[in-house]
């Protein structure tokens, strides 16, 4: 029993020895793991706490580094292929690229790279042009010289073909109708799609009167096509060969006109300037010339190309036109200055070219390679007004930015921003009242405009368009204003306070009474208190048809001050030199006379020197420092040319034209 009771202590005392040991090693197991877990937390916040600091300094680091941003094109990326390509065309609707050899077709993100899902397709049939079908969402292929056309899905599947009647020239979808339109010898068919667009069914077929001669065997194939954009049913079809094109009637199919030799080689590219309603031909020897195609006239010839020019597009942003040559050049050609805007440098000829309006992208093609560029435009060299423009005047206001006023044949006044270009407001006059003259205001916001009957309109500018706020009637049509002026004294106390207060003390803008001091000290007081506005003054001032030139007063429109400057042939022109507080007009009888002007007297214009007689009819002057710059004209005898007087020394300077 003693044993028995042994044994059974002895093996408690072990089972209680074995599980205090067994709590001791949970106990530093648990340790264990929360040391773990709080190294992993202090891990992961060291992690973020310098990709926080790493972030933060390249953010700084970015906005530390200089970065060159210029205008024009740009290369991008470069899509290398294995095999010659045939065709490429980029999809706005989709942004993707596709590019085919004949037999393979692979698709592209706009970024250059390959489409994740699926990029490669092998049609059935083989095909080295393809067009994208935007109304259907479907693509249409066709071989050159076969008489086959394939419909197909987007996985290039062949849903159904079409037979043309002889062998496929040309062919190309026409966005405006959703048809398409192939050329074959004797033949112009337009195919619009019928029965759930699963089948192409010929529209209108006809027959054309170039097509195969049976006797010699000969036939002279259309080489390019382009088509106008237009959704009306005179929409018209240009196609070449050697150099002259036809134009086609695309509702109807007919030839409308013949247009032989345009160049002196034959023609390698044509591209349509839609807005301008103008066709653009390029030939193998480099010259590029554009064409009214209305009238047929000659608009302009753009030459720069060594060689033969490969392909002509729209360029994407303004009025411009981009081609490619075999020398290796990528030119961008502006319509409005008639002048080479861009040029980028390629390695291998560009077969092809596409671009999209409206589009910062577009992409030449080569061998084996495309390339993609980007278009960066940060500025307009010109800005579309619309209608002739008969005169510009610029303001002058130091504390406010230069602003154009424009005037137009059409009767309206734009003010522009000069250096954006920007169209900021616009006056719009009936047609019938005719405009003389105008005159912008821009500290005030005030805009005057003479009209043909000697009525001065005032309007406001601070709206677009501008509201009319008055109307100076004129009642003697003799009194009416040939020109306006807007003359703006403006002192600057802060950058010179001494050169503002003598040319206070020349103008009499500012008072002095050297014998009571006193009142001076009260004066300076005075003056302290008031505004920067107090010392600034504008006068609209007006050379008349009776060759008087007057002041107006601001509000009422009733003349304050009238001088005799320019006898009875009346006054022609007048500008502002506001820096030295001058005043020069000139009239009809060819003089030219400089004024000096005092914005707060009654007075405001006193004759500074002697009149300067010119030989011909003085049309424009300006100011260039000390020296007025005038150009005198005389259509009778054919006399063009420039004088530049300077008025310290009364020097003269001719330069003839």
């Amino acid at each position: 029993m003693t044993s028995s009771l042994t044994r059974f202590i002895n093996n408690f005392s072990e089972e209680v020895e074995s599980e205090g040991n067994l709590s001791k090693n949970i106990l530093l197991l648990r340790e264990r793991a929360r040391t773990e877990e709080k190294q992993k937390a202090v891990n992961y916040w060291k992690l973020l706490r310098n990709t926080i600091r790493k972030a933060t300094q390249a953010a700084v680091e970015s906005d530390i580094k200089q970065v060159n941003i210029s205008h024009g094109m740009h290369h991008h990326r470069k899509i290398n292929h294995q095999t010659k390509l045939k065709c490429v065309i980029f999809i706005k609707e989709r942004k993707e690229y596709l590019t085919t050899d004949g037999k393979v077709v692979e698709m592209f993100l706009e970024d250059g790279r390959r489409k994740p899902e699926k990029s490669m397709f092998a049609p059935e049939e083989p095909m080295d042009n393809i067009m994208y079908c935007r109304e259907t969402k479907q693509f249409v292929g066709w071989k050159k010289g076969e008489d086959e056309l394939f419909l197909m899905n987007d996985e290039f599947e062949i849903i159904s073909q079409a037979r043309v009647p002889s062998k496929i020239d040309l062919a190309t979808y026409n966005n405006s109708t959703g048809e398409i339109i192939t050329f074959s010898p004797g033949f112009c068919v337009s195919w619009a799609f019928r029965y759930g667009a699963r089948h192409l069914i010929p529209r209108k077929m006809t027959k054309t009167r170039f097509k195969e001669d049976k006797e010699t065997r000969k036939y002279i194939p259309f080489k390019h096509m382009i088509l106008e954009e237009t959704a009306s049913r005179a929409q018209k079809c240009y196609v070449s060969y050697v150099n002259s094109v036809v134009i086609f009637n695309v509702f109807e199919g007919k030839e409308v006109d013949h247009r032989l030799h345009l160049h002196e080689r034959e023609i390698s590219a044509l591209t349509y300037f839609n807005p301008l309603k103008y066709l653009i031909t390029a030939a193998i020897d480099g010259s590029i010339k554009v064409w009214d195609s209305k009238e047929w006239f000659l608009q302009m010839v753009f030459v720069g190309h060594t060689q033969s020019v490969t392909s002509l597009a729209v360029y994407p942003e303004g009025p411009a036109i981009m081609s490619s040559s075999k020398d290796k050049t990528v030119r961008v050609w502006n319509l409005d200055s008639c002048d080479e805007m861009d040029r980028a440098k390629v390695d291998e000829t560009p077969e092809g070219m596409a671009t999209e309006l409206n589009y910062d992208k577009f992409l030449t093609w080569s061998g084996t390679h495309v390339d993609m560029w980007k278009i960066q435009h940060l500025f307009n060299i010109h800005t579309a007004i619309g209608q002739r423009v008969v005169g510009i005047k610029h303001t002058s206001h130091p504390f406010h930015p230069v602003r154009s006023v424009i005037v137009s044949h059409d009767c309206s006044i734009r003010i522009v921003s000069p250096p954006t270009g920007d169209v900021i407001t616009t006056l719009l006059l009936d047609s019938k009242v005719g405009v003389v003259d105008a005159a912008y205001s821009i500290e005030y916001d005030d805009l005057f405009v003479v009209t043909n009957n000697g009525d001065i309109i005032k309007s406001k500018t601070d709206t677009n368009p501008c509201r009319i706020i008055n109307t100076w009637k004129c009642e003697n049509p003799k009194e009416a204003c040939n020109y306006l002026l807007v003359y703006e004294y403006v002192p600057d106390f802060d950058t010179d306070v001494w050169a503002a207060f003598k040319r206070g003390l020349a103008t009499k803008s500012i008072k002095k009474d050297a014998s009571d001091d006193e009142d001076e000290e009260e004066e300076e007081e005075k003056e302290k208190k008031k505004s920067k506005k107090s010392h600034n003054k504008t006068l609209l001032l007006g050379g008349r048809k009776d060759g008087s030139i007057c002041v107006f007063d601001w509000i009422t429109g009733k003349v304050t001050f009238k001088v005799d400057a320019h006898g009875s042939k009346g006054v022609l022109s007048m500008i502002a030199n506001s820096k030295q507080d001058l005043v020069i007009s000139a009239g009809m009888d060819n003089f030219i006379k400089v004024w000096r002007l005092y914005p707060f007297a009654e007075e405001a214009l006193a004759p500074l020197m002697e009149p300067l007689f010119c030989a011909q009819t003085p049309i424009h002057m300006t100011m260039l420092k000390t020296n007025l710059c005038v150009a005198l004209q005389q259509q009778t005898t054919a006399t063009y040319c420039i004088v530049i007087y300077n008025l310290k020394d009364r020097s003269k300077l001719k330069i003839d034209s």
